[in-house]
């Protein structure tokens, strides 16, 4: 077992795997209720829908919470460095909501985004590859610090039309 540092003196076991987008297979949401986040849960062997159900169909009733250990065998996985005060991972929405799994929702608070924001975000992600969507067009409505993110604009050719790839 390899202990990772922690700011609040637990010990952090390291996952026996690496955290990579292409292993997130689908989420849970915190049990905190000031909380309520959903966090991915990684699997490395590449399991079908039907493992990937029966497994969130187990958890239904799991009350869990940032950083918790979600599977003693160790197959699924969440993020143990994450806790209840950051933000929801990059790759639940570069692998799981673009796929169409799973809500958009505010990278801070978790919540649903409304209409307006649903539209932003598809002109965004026309614009950039990265996009952290906030509850309202501008900013989280918790923390109206944490705004809409942006970044890498994608690559136009000459023509003005996107590059694939």
């Amino acid at each position: 077992m390899k202990v990772l540092p922690s700011n609040n003196f637990l010990i952090i076991e390291e996952p026996p795997f690496k955290l990579q987008t292409n292993y997130a297979r689908c989420t849970h949401k915190c049990s905190n209720q000031a909380c309520q986040k959903r966090r991915i849960i990684f699997k490395q062997e590449g399991p079908n829908k039907a493992d990937v159900s029966a497994f969130k169909e187990s958890l239904e009733d799991f009350a869990w919470t940032c950083g918790d250990s979600i599977d003693d065998t160790k197959l699924w996985i969440t993020n143990p460095k994450l806790t209840c005060k950051d933000d929801i991972e990059a790759a639940y929405y570069s692998k799981l909501v673009d796929k169409g799994d799973h809500p958009l929702v505010c990278y801070h608070c978790g919540k649903d985004l409304n209409v307006e924001c649903h539209q932003k975000n598809i002109e965004s992600k026309d614009i950039h590859k990265t996009v952290k969507p906030t509850v309202t067009p501008d900013h989280c409505a918790k923390r109206p610090a944490k705004k809409w993110i942006e970044r890498s604009k994608r690559k136009v050719d000459k023509s003005g039309f996107k590059k694939i790839g």
